[in-house]
């Protein structure tokens, strides 16, 4: 919101904020080879699913980007489409339907795809509820993959 739509709301803004998503920021951590955590092993795949605005941003790469530091975990690009839930509006009886829908049309599908065994990730708040709602499944931030990879398989599964 800093970023985006300070000007549209007509409030001040005198430079560009200093403000960044957490994968955004070890992104460029990353580039400038700043960024180093002592990850493990986790042996498994990770869905990625990229929330709209990430999308809209030119910055849906950055989680996947981060996602590939763990070693041994194949990161699988969500498909390019909205989750359906679009914030709370998406949770109302008028709408709940349609959200649905509209996640069956590629992303549930393709989580589908991706096993029970696979990790799912999402950026977004919405996207993660709608994927826990709608399949049951648990979605991940990127953080919390990173997290677990600290961790690694052994102290995960054990």
């Amino acid at each position: 919101m800093m970023r985006d739509e300070y000007a549209g709301l007509g409030l001040a803004v005198k430079e560009k904020p200093p403000v960044l998503l957490f994968e955004e920021f070890v992104a460029a951590r990353l580039k400038e080879g700043k960024f180093a955590l002592p990850l493990k092993t986790v042996e498994t795949d990770v869905l990625m699913h990229s929330h709209c605005h990430e999308r809209a941003a030119g910055i849906e790469g950055a989680a996947g980007a981060v996602l590939k530091l763990v070693p041994e975990l194949k990161v699988i690009d969500g498909p390019p489409d909205c989750c359906g839930l679009n914030g709370i509006a998406g949770m109302t009886p008028e709408t709940f339907e349609a959200s649905l829908a509209m996640a069956e049309l590629s992303l549930f599908p393709a989580i589908r795809k991706a096993g029970r065994d696979a990790f799912v990730a999402a950026t977004g708040y919405s996207c993660r509820k709608q994927i826990q709602d709608g399949l049951g499944r648990p979605a991940r931030h990127p953080a919390l993959i990173l997290e677990l990879a600290l961790k690694g398989d052994k102290e995960i599964v054990g």
